[in-house]
């Protein structure tokens, strides 16, 4: 299994790279190409440096593998680098991501899915997430307002309080 650990300054490179990579093969087409544009490499960095408390890598130091962020009861962003699918350590990730969501006292948790992510909803399912409604989740990005058409899972993470 991946080590999971805390994300650090010396990873901020690295995690930034692989969301911008990630996030536009999971999202190219299926999202307003004004959103598109304005998801540049710079503009996942700037975000990232906000989102350190809250973000856990699999990896070495400075070279991570890929990220997991929480926000309360909502794994915010879960993305992996393409030369690590299917290794362990997405799923290591969200197992972590699990972890940390009932540790601050929250029994059920949710997270937000393109409706045409085939991959990630894959990943999802086989983690226990059951696929609820298809709602417009509200995006903010620089001055642009965006509603996204997206699945919403959750989990009952009481059950799972042995991972």
């Amino acid at each position: 299994m991946a080590d999971v650990r805390n994300m650090c300054d010396a990873d901020l490179d690295r995690v930034a790279d692989i969301w911008h990579v990630a996030w536009h093969e999971a999202h190219a087409g299926y999202v307003p190409k004004a959103l598109v544009a304005h998801r540049t490499r710079a503009q996942f960095a700037d975000r990232l440096k906000s989102m350190l408390d809250h973000t856990r890598v699999s990896g070495p130091l400075g070279e991570p593998h890929g990220f997991c962020a929480t926000d309360k009861n909502q794994i915010d962003q879960i993305f992996v680098d393409s030369t690590s699918r299917s290794s362990g350590v997405a799923q290591a990730l969200m197992d972590d991501g699990e972890t940390r969501i009932r540790a601050v006292g929250f029994e059920d948790g949710f997270l937000y899915c393109i409706a045409q992510n085939a991959r990630a909803i894959r990943f999802y399912e086989k983690s226990g997430w059951t696929r609820g409604e298809l709602v417009n989740a509200p995006v903010v990005a620089g001055d642009g307002h965006f509603n996204l058409e997206c699945l919403i899972f959750r989990k009952n993470l009481a059950q799972n309080s042995d991972i």
